[in-house]
């Protein structure tokens, strides 16, 4: 994490910045978002990881449809059902 052009610190820093679901222990009263304990947190991270490894931001799409407030279940491309993401 401390190359500020790793993969792993842009995740980082997109989930802990700028990241519109936010993070439990950033949140006063800690009533809305993700608890760093949730599995929903470590999965964004890990889908936030891959976008940046696999250089999202220039995909065909511009990246659009991933990065976003909704499930990562969700996000373009990714398919989703009771039981998780596929």
């Amino acid at each position: 994490l401390k190359d500020r052009n790793s993969p792993q610190y842009r995740a980082a820093k997109w989930i802990s910045d700028v990241d519109p679901i936010p993070n439990n222990s950033f949140v006063t009263g800690g009533t809305t978002g993700l608890n760093l304990d949730d599995p929903g947190f470590e999965q964004r991270y890990v889908m936030a990881l891959f976008y940046f490894a696999l250089d999202g931001p220039n995909w065909n799409r511009g990246g659009s449809g991933w990065l976003g407030e909704e499930s990562v279940c969700e996000w373009y491309g990714v398919r989703g059902d009771s039981d998780g993401c596929l």
